[in-house]
């Protein structure tokens, strides 16, 4: 069967601590086939920095990437809307940019839509 593309939609603010294990537990995901989004809603940190640079390191592991900035701090709810509205695929799972998902969280996640 064809795996659908799943978006993972980071949500980031002055998220320097933690962004890199964030970001290095998804690219670590079982799932093979993920479009990553990171939506930041203007750090004053190096949070941006930190993540351009790991996507540039890391791009080929994702049918695509994406980080989204906007002109003004809109606060959670804008943020979560913004990277929402760039989600492109039918299946999309949000976190935040200090959080963690285990190695199966997508593959176990499909697993269970297929099956129901």
């Amino acid at each position: 069967m064809d795996q659908p593309v799943v978006t993972i939609g980071v949500l980031t603010y002055n998220s320097s601590k933690y962004i890199i294990e964030t970001l290095e537990s998804i690219k670590a995901q079982t799932y093979p086939k993920l479009i990553l989004n990171i939506s930041d809603d203007c750090s004053t940190d190096n949070t941006i920095d930190l993540c351009k640079q790991w996507i540039e390191e890391n791009k080929d592991r994702f049918v695509k990437t994406r980080i989204i900035v906007p002109e003004h701090n809109t606060g959670v709810s804008g943020n979560a809307n913004r990277n929402w509205d760039a989600c492109e695929t039918e299946w999309f799972k949000d976190i935040a940019g200090d959080d963690l998902l285990l190695p199966n969280c997508i593959e176990y996640n499909m697993k269970y839509v297929n099956e129901h």
